[in-house]
């Protein structure tokens, strides 16, 4: 039995990773989900690789997970770096977020670590940010941030999220439930599918989408991001909002203030930068501050 609200991704089944067995005659129907141990966790890493700049591939829940570090030139270990963390869409990939963010670029010019991972090839979706319990994707986010800060110099106070569709879902996950670890978010065509949970640290967010037409693979990203609106101001987050209005897309000039957003709010700042309004020459005419609280 279902009660409440059913929310559904319209996906092939052959990518689903619901199987079925044959029963035998011992076989017994479970007559509830009562389980006193609650849900499984998977482990986390213990060791991690020695990484470096470039693709790299750690061990984590089971798969092989790789990621591509792009260090600004002037990186040293002698000071602490801001990191931003880029995930791709579905039926997207590393190279062509890269592309079209131009994300690399401003790494460069900004100083800032990026890093851009794979999805996992046995995922029913890209980014498992559909359920509040553990899963393969969240093993792996808790191993990449592990890891990254045992071989490169980072700054704690500078952990960053973004993403577009798919990665713009898994953006505004962690938001919630690794906020203790993200300073700040900026989600594209972004929203949250679970409840929001009730132990959450609200962090600065920044939602983008491209208004009523932003549609793909059959979800609503207008829909999604007002939804989002709703539970984020609700909960006490920072929040600006810009419907840009060109649809589904990630255009290359939106990347500078994606970035100064993200740049602009790490933890531990006593007063928000744009609690008096969104700085000038920045921010497009479509960007608003929503909640200054």
């Amino acid at each position: 039995e279902v009660i409440g609200e059913v929310v559904s991704l319209s996906l092939p089944i052959t990518m689903s990773t619901f199987g079925a067995i044959e029963a035998d005659s011992s076989s017994t129907i479970p007559g509830s989900c009562d389980d006193e141990a609650g849900p499984a966790l998977l482990p986390r890493l213990e060791m991690c690789p020695e990484l470096s700049a470039g693709m790299n591939v750690i061990p984590s829940a089971g798969y092989d997970r790789s990621f591509e570090v792009i260090l600004p030139s002037n990186y040293t270990d002698e000071m602490s770096w801001p990191l931003i963390t880029l995930w791709h869409g579905f039926g997207s990939s590393p190279d062509e977020i890269k592309s079209y963010s131009e994300l690399a670029d401003l790494a460069e010019s900004e100083g800032f670590i990026l890093v851009v991972p794979s999805s996992y090839p046995d995922g029913a979706v890209e980014w498992d940010s559909l359920a509040d319990t553990d899963s393969p994707d969240l093993a792996f986010y808790d191993d990449l941030i592990k890891c990254l800060s045992e071989s490169f110099s980072i700054d704690n106070n500078r952990i960053h999220s973004t993403g577009l569709s798919a990665g713009g879902l898994w953006t505004a996950y962690l938001s919630v439930f690794r906020s203790n670890v993200l300073a700040s978010s900026v989600g594209l065509s972004s929203g949250l599918i679970p409840d929001y949970p009730a132990e959450s640290n609200p962090i600065p967010y920044l939602v983008a989408w491209g208004g009523e037409n932003d549609i793909a693979y059959d979800q609503n990203f207008d829909t999604l991001a007002q939804n989002l609106i709703v539970d984020f101001t609700m909960s006490g987050h920072f929040l600006i909002a810009c419907n840009h209005g060109l649809e589904h897309v990630w255009e290359p000039e939106f990347s500078p203030w994606v970035i100064r957003f993200l740049l602009d709010h790490p933890k531990g700042i006593n007063e928000l930068p744009y609690a008096g309004g969104l700085p000038e020459g920045v921010y497009p005419d479509y960007c608003e501050v929503l909640s200054a609280e």
